[in-house]
């Protein structure tokens, strides 16, 4: 049974009607009496389709937080051009390394070359010379 109806308080009239939807919600229980004081925004009655209704409400809100994370998580992310400067920053630091590196291995080489060079130069047989 579906129906339409209207609480009549002292000194004012407030019209109730059910949700209009395709699948139709009826009363499912009545949480006030006849008399009953009620205040703005009391619970006064549950619809059968509450059980539905607070599922879908559910999934809503979680697309929202769903969706409401992507949309923070792209504000968060860096800007194209912040990525390109940083890769240029990195490529800057990687040619500055090699170049070190290069420079670190011409001073060993060159002291290997020194070292090689006094160890054949105290290997070699002073010259004698007598004094007449």
């Amino acid at each position: 049974m579906t129906a339409l109806g209207r609480l009549e308080p002292k000194g004012e009239i407030i019209k109730l009607s059910a949700p209009t939807s395709a699948e139709g919600s009826r009363v499912e229980e009545l949480l006030v009496r006849e008399g009953t004081q009620v205040k703005q925004g009391q619970l006064v009655a549950i619809l059968d389709s509450r059980d539905r209704l607070s599922a879908a409400l559910a999934e809503a809100q979680e697309q929202v937080r769903v969706a409401q994370a992507n949309v923070n998580k792209i504000k968060a992310g860096a800007k194209k051009g912040e990525i390109e400067a940083q890769k240029a920053a990195i490529d800057r630091i990687q040619v500055e390394q090699d170049t070190e590196i290069q420079a670190q291995q011409a001073t060993i080489a060159r002291l290997e070359a020194e070292k090689t060079l006094k160890q054949k130069h105290n290997k070699q047989p002073l010259l004698n010379f007598k004094h007449r």
